[in-house]
């Protein structure tokens, strides 16, 4: 929490309860990420097959022909 806050010292409770209410924020509007060590190819794969259902077949190409996911 002092990483987030930019705090030398430990978080007063004020401090605190005003940080959750954030991360409690961007988690409602979407705008939390978890941190992984996801890699870029996993990332780009998982995106594509969510929105391949909102695409039409010629926009999303098969993803073997896309280069990234060659060098696997």
């Amino acid at each position: 929490m002092r990483k987030e806050l930019g705090l030398d010292r430990p978080a007063k409770p004020k401090e605190a309860e005003a940080l959750l209410h954030r991360k409690l924020v961007e988690l409602e509007k979407g705008y939390y990420y978890e941190l992984t060590k996801m890699t870029v190819a996993e990332y780009l794969k998982e995106w594509l097959d969510d929105c391949k259902s909102q695409l039409r077949q010629t926009t999303c190409p098969p993803i073997e022909t896309i280069p990234l996911f060659c060098y696997n």
